[in-house]
Parts: C-alpha cells; structure tokens; sequence
C-alpha cells in the first residue's frame, strides 16, 4: 500500500468517526497532523454546526530531530523536518502555529488561548 493510500485512509477514519461522535454532540479533538485535509475538517464541523478550534503545534527543526532521536525513529526525522516546512508556509495556517520547543506542557497550557484558535 502507498502511503497516499494509507493517509486517505487514516483521514477517511477519522472524519468517519469524528462525524459518529458530533452527531452524538460529543466533543472531537483530532490530534494528527493536517497537511492538506483543513478543508474536509472544516467541512465536518460545519455539517454539526461545531466550533473548530486549529492548532498546529511545531518545534524548531533541531527540537524535532532530538525529540525523534529519542524516541528512536530516525527514518522519520527528514519526514518531520519536510512537514514543519510545507505547514509553515501554508496560508491557512498563518495564525495557528504554536512553537512548543522546550515549554513543559503546564506552560503550554497556560499560553494557549483557545479563541485565539478558534476556526469557525
């Protein structure tokens, strides 16, 4: 299987079981990474008249090459560095990019502010 087919795939998944659980009126929090899927996210949350907070949490290239190291998946390291790169130079995304490089995750949530996120 190509990893194009595996990605659509996995986004396939997803919005089907983002859109069981909002027909529900449960809350979503889709935690992976969206180079080009913004527009089906945003389409979901539009069809279940839900809030669509975005957020792209980043690192600078040398955090995310430490960080990769030490969970020992070295082949994904050209990956991540790629993907940093295309998700910050996507438009929609000026204005969602929290760089997380060396902020424990109780001053993140300290410095978020989720309406400054907020999409629809």
């Amino acid at each position: 299987m190509l990893w194009e087919d595996i990605l659509m795939f996995n986004w396939d998944c997803i919005i089907a079981t983002a859109g069981r659980a909002l027909s529900q009126g449960i809350d979503v929090l889709i935690d992976y990474v969206i180079e080009d899927e913004l527009p089906k996210v945003r389409e979901l949350a539009s069809l279940y008249n839900a809030s669509l907070y975005y957020i792209v949490l980043t690192a600078t290239e040398d955090e995310l090459d430490r960080r990769i190291r030490d969970r020992g998946d070295i082949d994904m390291i050209e990956r991540a560095k790629f993907l940093k790169r295309k998700l910050d130079s996507l438009p929609d995304n000026a204005g969602h990019i929290y760089d997380n490089t060396d902020k424990p995750l109780e001053k993140m949530i300290n410095e978020i502010e989720l309406n400054d996120y907020k999409v629809l």
